[in-house]
């Protein structure tokens, strides 16, 4: 479930990537990809990391990231069983700029949308240049 590996990451904030799209709500920022078959394991059809910004002190950092992946996890069965049932892969980052009460709220959010996007087939957004 947790996104470790290096080129998955690395892809996620490469600027130049067009498969990579962004979904905001309040202090929470989604990045997410749609992943080949090949790159994630069968068995995991989500992989997800956490990222807090730099410049804040360790343990405000490790607040949000914490309260990040709390609140991902008690949402996260819907787009695990959307993903299932859709054969989609697919690797998140979220990143959080506070580590407020209303973080649970924002996840709730951007994974709901997340799911409905699965369901619905769409496809990331397209950056224009």
């Amino acid at each position: 479930m947790r996104l470790k590996r290096r080129a998955l990451l690395r892809a996620m904030f490469d600027r130049n990537r067009e498969d990579v799209g962004t979904l905001v709500r309040g202090s929470v920022r989604m990045l997410y990809r749609f992943a080949g078959d090949s790159e994630l394991d069968p068995g995991s059809p989500v992989q997800v990391a956490f990222a807090a910004p730099r410049g804040t002190s360790g343990v405000s950092r490790t607040a949000i990231r914490r309260r990040l992946r709390e609140s991902f996890r008690l949402v996260c069965s819907d787009l695990t069983d959307a993903l299932r049932k859709t054969s989609r892969h697919l690797t998140v980052v979220l990143i959080g700029r506070s580590a407020s009460r209303d973080v649970q709220r924002e996840v709730n959010y951007l994974v709901g949308e997340m799911t409905r996007m699965v369901l619905s087939h769409e496809r990331p957004p397209q950056p224009t240049h």
